[in-house]
């Protein structure tokens, strides 16, 4: 196992804090964050590493990124490929040494609420997409293997639930904490492989930690959690820099877990040699990225055209309907004008017609009377 008790906090957004000195831990520290994993014994040879380190160095602020501007951070980010820098994150007191995750990450978060939870879970999801490690909802060994706590005071995990299934020494450990006044703890454990087996992160929420942004303080534990970083990986520089839409992993970190997770890659080493392969595979990953995010700007850009010339065509359509309506309300207008004369020069003839009728209703001899008998004719008769 490895584990490191840090005095400071991780890249905050308003201040950096200030350093007071290393405190290191206990030989075999620590403990596996699964209730049916037991302890090692002390003195027990394992596959785990029992390998106690302090972490005495500063954090950097995060970077910033303004509108689009190029996405760099000072110190390793400046040397994309020189693997001397790569070395320096991989490199302890005692050596190189390298390592990843061989299994799905399983994340358990205590000490928070549900909107704190969610952030948490969202930072470590979107980070092992970007490695391509993916996220389980149970291990099939262990349960979780990847616990998150959180706390004001070292105290509280005393009594918090399930803590002491996942840190059997917990007691001893948090005693340990309160004794030198720390901020963070982190444990790793490993498979027979060598592979990360599983990771503990406690974390004390003082100020330092209250004035970083929950996105930015998540996304920070995502990145380091992923691979197995030297105590002083992020004296330098963050993985994590600021945008306007909300941070992000910082361009040249991502590559490096891209590189990190290729499948050429070895689990665990201890060879510095690897530092030159995993800087080539920055590289590459590096140019991966910049060709897909070519690709999504012209498929974006033709898009775009496809939308600019569907509205033409919907536009010059509907010209062309109105433009049908008009001409045939015109023709109709034409047409009624046309038939207008017509209907006046036919009301003459009938006026005739009806008045001649008249005249020779008028004309006309009355109907045969009966013959009356003249009194003169009856006479002489």
């Amino acid at each position: 196992m490895t584990d490191q008790i840090n005095q400071d906090v991780p890249p905050v957004t308003e201040a950096e804090p200030t350093t007071a000195g290393a405190v290191q831990p206990e030989e075999g520290a620590g403990s596996d964050i699964a209730a049916d994993i037991p302890a090692q014994a002390e003195g027990q040879p394992s596959s785990d590493e029992n390998a106690a380190q302090a972490e005495n160095a500063g954090t950097a602020e995060p970077g910033t990124e303004e509108n689009g501007a190029s996405e760099k951070s000072a110190g390793p980010a400046e040397a994309l490929s020189d693997a001397d820098k790569i070395a320096a994150l991989f490199t302890r007191e005692d050596g190189f040494l390298f390592a990843k995750w061989t299994r799905p990450m399983v994340l358990r978060v205590l000490g928070t609420d549900a909107t704190g939870e969610k952030q948490i879970r969202s930072a470590f999801a979107s980070t092992a997409s970007a490695a391509d490690l993916g996220i389980a909802d149970e291990d099939p060994e262990l349960g979780a293997n990847m616990l998150v706590a959180f706390c004001d005071d070292w105290r509280e995990l005393v009594g918090l639930h399930g803590l002491d299934a996942l840190l059997p020494e917990g007691d001893r450990l948090i005693a340990r904490l309160i004794a030198a006044d720390v901020n963070e703890y982190t444990l790793f454990n490993f498979d027979a492989d060598g592979g990360i087996r599983c990771a503990v992160i406690l974390l004390r929420y003082q100020s330092e930690w209250r004035r970083m942004a929950p996105e930015t303080l998540a996304l920070t534990l995502a990145a380091r959690a992923l691979l197995l970083w030297s105590e002083e990986a992020f004296a330098q520089s963050s993985p994590v820099i600021r945008r306007r839409n909300g941070p992000k992993i910082e361009n040249w970190f991502a590559n490096l877990l891209s590189a990190a997770y290729d499948a050429s890659v070895p689990t665990r080493s201890t060879d510095p040699a690897l530092a030159q392969v995993l800087a080539d595979l920055t590289v590459k990953a590096r140019e991966t990225a910049l060709a897909e995010k070519a690709a999504r700007a012209a498929e974006r850009e033709e898009a775009r055209k496809a939308k600019a010339a569907q509205k033409e065509q919907d536009a010059a359509e509907l010209q062309a309907q109105e433009e049908t309506a008009t001409a045939d309300t015109a023709a109709a207008a034409g047409a009624q004008d046309k038939r207008e004369p017509v209907a006046a020069a036919s009301d003459e003839p009938v006026a005739q017609i009806a008045s001649q009728t008249e005249t020779e209703a008028q004309e006309a001899p009355a109907p045969d009377a009966p013959a009356s008998q003249d009194p003169q004719d009856t006479r002489s008769e």
